[in-house]
């Protein structure tokens, strides 16, 4: 999974991720971590981002199978294009979509967070400290709009 520096420890701990890059922010930054991913050799490519950038990446990848939305401009960059769903949709809905060319149908969106022991531990001495049992937190997710 590429992702942004902020975002890659929600991932590293995921049991069914095999390998967390860091996606650059700068065009040299880009133009190096293409070089990564032609040398890697990736069997398929999904751009779930879907902007310019990411899919110059698609397209330089050297990957067999590319996957990503059906956009003016960009889909040149792609074996397989997928529709994107209206707004209102929630996003990681939208995004497993991505998958259904590699013959994954996944219906469950539901959010998984896995935490370190030692991330467990210190939650768990915050809510403490602070005098609260338990936590809740709202939105626990947003739709492709960006609205709850």
């Amino acid at each position: 999974v590429a992702t942004s520096d902020a975002a890659a420890p929600l991932l590293e701990s995921n049991p069914n991720v095999g390998a967390v890059l860091s996606f650059p922010e700068t065009a040299l930054g880009t133009i190096r971590f293409i070089g990564r991913v032609r040398r890697e050799r990736y069997g398929a490519v999904v751009d779930a981002f879907g902007n310019p950038r990411t899919a110059l990446v698609a397209a330089l990848s050297r990957a067999p199978i590319r996957i990503g939305y059906d956009v003016r401009l960009r889909r040149f960059a792609y074996t397989h294009v997928v529709r994107r769903l209206g707004a209102g949709h929630y996003n990681a809905r939208v995004q497993l979509e991505l998958l259904r060319p590699l013959g994954i149908v996944a219906n469950d969106a539901t959010p998984e967070l896995f935490l370190r022991r030692d991330e467990r531990a210190a939650a768990a001495q915050h809510r403490h400290d602070a005098g609260a049992r338990d936590l809740l937190l709202l939105p626990p997710g947003l739709t492709a709009n960006g609205r709850g």
